[in-house]
C-alpha cells in the first residue's frame, strides 16, 4: 500500500456461523471503521462495491491512506469479522535487542544510525508480539548505545526480537 494514495481493498463476506459466502450484504457507515496509526476507529464514509461471489471492495481516499499503519475493521451482524491491517511503504523498521536496561519507555534497538536524536520526534508502532498496534512518539535516540526513549511508555516492556516500524512522515 502506498501512503497518501487512493487504494481499493477487497474482502470476503462470510456467514458468522457457517462460514458460507454471503452473496448480498448491505453495509451501513458504522459497519466499517478505519484506524490510522493506532488512533481511534472512525466510520468509513465511502461506499461498498459488490464484486460477486461474496466479495466486496472499498476504496480508501488519499486522506484515509495518509498514515504509516492502517486498520480497517469490518463488523456486520451475522458476518465473520474482517480486519484488514497493513503498513504503507517508506517506513523503516527495527528489532528490539535483549538488554537488561530495557523498560517500557527505553529499550535497545538494532538500528545503525550513530547520530544522537536521529529518530527524536518520529513515531514508532509495534508490529509484532503482545504489544502489537501500540503507537508512541520517540523522545530521544542515543546513537552510541542504540537506545530509543519514548515520550510515553508502552503498556509493558517490549520483548527481545519484537519488530517495530518508525513513523517518519
Amino acid at each position: 500500500m502506498r501512503r497518501a494514495q487512493q487504494q481499493t481493498l477487497t474482502f470476503e463476506a462470510l456467514d458468522s456461523s457457517t462460514g458460507a459466502e454471503l452473496l448480498v450484504v448491505s453495509f451501513a457507515a458504522a459497519d466499517i471503521k478505519i484506524s490510522k496509526d493506532g488512533g481511534a476507529l472512525a466510520n468509513y464514509a465511502g461506499s461498498v462495491a459488490e464484486l460477486g461471489f461474496g466479495f466486496y471492495a472499498i476504496t480508501l481516499t488519499a486522506a484515509e491512506m495518509d498514515a504509516a499503519f492502517l486498520h480497517v475493521a469490518i463488523r456486520k451482524t451475522g458476518m465473520r469479522r474482517v480486519d484488514l491491517k497493513g503498513f504503507t511503504t517508506g517506513n523503516p523498521s527495527f528489532k528490539v535487542v535483549d538488554d537488561p536496561l530495557n523498560t517500557a519507555t527505553t529499550f535497545k534497538t538494532d538500528r545503525a544510525e550513530t547520530a544522537t536524536d536521529h529518530w527524536a520526534f518520529a513515531g514508532v508502532v509495534v508490529t509484532s508480539g503482545t504489544l502489537q498496534g501500540q503507537v508512541r512518539e520517540i523522545a530521544g535516540y542515543d546513537g552510541t548505545t542504540k537506545f530509543i526513549t519514548l515520550a510515553e511508555p508502552l503498556s509493558a516492556e517490549p520483548a527481545a526480537d519484537v519488530y517495530m516500524n518508525l513513523i517518519t512522515e
